[in-house]
């Protein structure tokens, strides 16, 4: 566990380092920097473990031959070191779509081995496939993909935290419109854990899009890192910035929510005495609601009303 905090803070020292220089760098030319300078930490481990390992079971006085892979298979691991993995993963929404990324690769690198003339034996492909996707394993790269991200993208998840907060006091100015708003889109922001207010919903909504990839922009443009591909982008906003604002918005709203359910339950026996609860549901709903909701933001009202009515029958 030590030795991993270690690397990780030694590669994302690393990285640092390169985005403070990223004014002429993309984000692929610094994810090739990182994940080379990532495999140089990983052989010295790797070699470092293994010596150990020798130097715990042979005696000092025993040579040790080690058997170096053929030309052909070192070709072809030299060929699959240059597969472009983060984007594999960017461009997948599942593990099983990665793997199969992964399958296509090394069958594309080993025939281009073959093409130069060289065979590996049905052993040598089976032991060299399974290695590969061992190494390039969907966690892996997810791990590697997700601290590469945080450390290029520094700030952002702050950033995106306090955007949200802002986004939510700016729909709250939907609270005082008269106007009925009639649903007809529920995407790209999918909604709370709680009830929202039907004019709410619809400027987060409206809004949604268009704060993500405006955060994104300001991002890159304060560090100076250009994002090139339309995957990227959206890989980024979904997984980096978009969880961020999900779960800042749903602590904001079930916070309203519980403030609001302790006033309603305080004020209820007040409020039941001035209805008239012998009225058809319909009407109860349609004459109660508009002015509960003026102080009642984040409850269903309508349940809650329904509730009461059935209660007392």
């Amino acid at each position: 566990m030590q030795k991993n905090s270690i690397l990780i803070a030694t590669l994302l020292l690393f990285l640092s380092g390169c985005v403070s220089v990223l004014s002429q760098m993309s984000d692929e030319e610094a994810w090739n920097d990182y994940l080379k300078e990532l495999k140089i930490h990983q052989q010295h481990e790797d070699r470092t473990l293994a010596s150990a390992e020798i130097a715990a079971v042979t005696p000092s006085k025993v040579s040790i031959t080690v058997t170096e892979a053929r030309p052909g298979i070192k070709i072809l691991r030299q060929i699959l070191e240059t597969m472009p993995f983060r984007n594999y993963l960017m461009s997948c929404d599942h593990r099983e779509c990665y793997q199969s990324q992964l399958v296509l690769a090394f069958d594309q690198a080993f025939r281009r081995v073959k093409e130069q003339g060289i065979t590996l034996s049905a052993e040598e492909y089976t032991a060299e496939q399974k290695a590969f996707l061992d190494a390039y394993s969907y966690e892996k790269v997810l791990s590697w993909v997700e601290t590469f991200h945080q450390m290029l993208l520094s700030g952002v998840e702050l950033r995106s935290a306090q955007r949200a907060v802002e986004l939510a006091r700016t729909c709250e100015g939907t609270f005082q419109s008269e106007t009925e708003i009639q649903l007809t889109n529920f995407s790209p922001y999918l909604g709370g854990l709680s009830y929202l207010p039907k004019a709410y919903y619809s400027c987060l909504n409206e809004h949604w899009q268009s704060e993500l990839d405006q955060l994104l922009k300001e991002t890159t443009d304060r560090l100076g890192i250009m994002i090139k591909t339309a995957e990227a982008k959206r890989w980024i906003i979904q997984k980096q910035i978009s969880p961020i604002y999900r779960k800042t918005l749903n602590d904001i709203f079930m916070k309203r929510k519980q403030e609001e359910e302790a006033r309603w339950n305080q004020e209820w026996s007040e409020i039941e005495k001035k209805i008239d609860w012998k009225r058809p549901m319909d009407d109860l709903i349609r004459d109660e609601v508009p002015s509960l909701r003026k102080t009642h933001h984040f409850l269903n009202l309508e349940a809650l009303l329904t509730e009461r009515r059935l209660s007392k029958k």
